[in-house]
């Protein structure tokens, strides 16, 4: 009778972690699915009441945000993600999020810094009218990153429902106040990055809130400062090449809008920025739901990364996603294919209707690179993002020559076309990177041990009579 007690007990202990994790993929699917729909219409909205110019100066002014979260907040996001699981393993929690707190401050001054810097430049150069747009994406930068970390901190601690209704109502919040003010105010791209920032400043209050009834649950204490040093010095670490290739992979990002703008007009990249983000949206929404409940899974299989057989384990949950997600972009890339004009039609303004020729081109690119951060995953969870240096900087800059050079030579299609070859260059470099980790990790794991040295194991043989 107790051995039977003892597996009823198994069997409903793995029935509720199973029935548990698929709650978890279903909040972060209903979050994800609510969060596209309002992106898709925010995206109709936009692009009837911003002509494609006006539209190019925000796609260029959202650039510098995008610099600053990733050179800056970005690898928090990724630190504080990672380090969650293993702090709450051994009991070093409260100096995580002492270590964390003190790490957002400090890039909040740096990002301080920055947009005095930015808007000293502006005045020298007697740029005015680009100042409130450039200020307004350096404050965007910032509480986008927060929302990041927090949204990240969350993700860890398994509290997939505060996570999923953020990340729904942020995609309607954005674009729809952004329509509001710039049809009440004035049609100009600065409108939008205020508006931008409003709707963050609003969710990062909500995730506040949220955030202390996480810290109330679990009950922490006072931290001493050497173990937070201990912590933030780990931390920082293991952040700092988040923060190197940040810089590469943000020119990469950016190169793009920047070539056509070289060549062209705002115009032309505004053609561009419509066509990229709905290229990029469907993988970047099932890459981020699968991320999001398979990345703390990874983390907590492979612990401290210490046991080659907790990461093996890790690794292969990773190598499942990515090939779950090369599936999608082959179907995906297939169906924009034979549907690019219906999903125009549906999805933006006619201003915008010449250029749906090259929505399958912007779904190839952004499909590859997907399925490559997935893999880039692998080295993040055995603790070894220095690994990933390489692949990031110097395929960030394969990507800015061929940015560059297809604008030049073949305008508007020649810059989709080198997103694609610069996906691929990327992908192959992530495979071949994790096979050979994957590979020493299984020697590893698989290695004889000796137990005993061999004096001790004569030692206890029974002597001979």
């Amino acid at each position: 009778m107790p051995q039977l007690t003892a597996t009823a007990v198994k069997t409903w202990s793995g029935a509720l972690s199973r029935w548990g994790a698929w709650r978890e993929a279903a909040w972060i699917t209903g979050g994800q699915l609510v969060g596209a729909v309002g992106a898709l219409i925010g995206v109709r909205l936009l692009t009837g009441v911003l002509d494609p110019g006006t539209y190019g100066e925000l796609a260029l002014a959202l650039t510098a945000a995008t610099l600053a979260f990733q050179v800056i907040l970005g690898p928090l996001v990724n630190a504080a993600e990672r380090f969650f699981a293993p702090a709450r393993e051994t009991g070093q929690t409260p100096a995580f999020f002492s270590a964390l707190r003190r790490l957002t401050l400090s890039a909040a001054g740096l990002m301080v810094a920055i947009g005095l810097i930015a808007a000293g430049a502006l005045l020298l150069v007697g740029r005015t009218e680009w100042l409130p747009l450039t200020l307004g994406a350096v404050l965007f930068g910032f509480l986008s990153g927060c929302e990041s970390i927090l949204d990240g901190v969350q993700n860890a601690a398994r509290q997939r429902s505060v996570v999923a209704i953020h990340q729904g109502i942020r995609q309607w919040l954005r674009p729809v106040l952004a329509v509001v003010l710039i049809a009440s105010v004035l049609q100009a791209s600065w409108v939008g990055m205020v508006a931008y920032c409003l709707a963050s400043s609003a969710i990062l209050g909500s995730q506040f809130w949220y955030f202390r009834r996480t810290l109330r649950r679990l009950g922490l204490s006072q931290s001493s400062s050497a173990a937070t040093h201990t912590v933030e010095l780990r931390m920082l670490t293991y952040a700092a090449p988040f923060g190197i290739w940040g810089l590469f992979t943000w020119l990469q990002m950016s190169s793009d809008r920047w070539a056509v703008q070289l060549v062209g007009s705002s115009a032309d990249v505004g053609l561009y920025a419509i066509v990229a983000q709905l290229g990029a949206y469907p993988l970047t929404l099932i890459g981020a739901m699968l991320f999001q409940v398979a990345a703390p899974i990874a983390y907590a299989q492979a612990g401290a990364g210490s046991d080659p057989v907790r990461t093996q384990a890790a690794i292969r949950t990773c190598a499942a996603l990515a090939l779950g997600l090369a599936a999608a972009v082959v179907l995906l890339t297939l169906t924009t294919m034979l549907l690019h004009q219906q999903l125009f039609a549906l999805a933006v303004g006619a201003q915008y209707q010449s250029v749906s020729a090259f929505l399958p081109v912007a779904v190839l690119s952004s499909g590859l690179f997907v399925v490559a951060q997935t893999l880039s995953l692998v080295p993040m969870v055995l603790g070894d993002s220095r690994s990933l240096l390489a692949p990031k900087v110097l395929t960030a800059m394969l990507a800015v020559a061929l940015n560059i050079g297809g604008a030049y030579l073949f305008g508007l299609p020649g810059v989709f076309w080198a997103g694609v070859l610069y996906s691929i260059s990327y992908l192959l470099w992530l495979a071949i990177l994790v096979r050979r980790m994957a590979a020493r990790h299984y020697q590893i794991a698989n290695r004889p041990r000796i137990l005993k040295r061999p004096s001790a194991i004569l030692a206890d043989a029974p002597s001979c009579p």
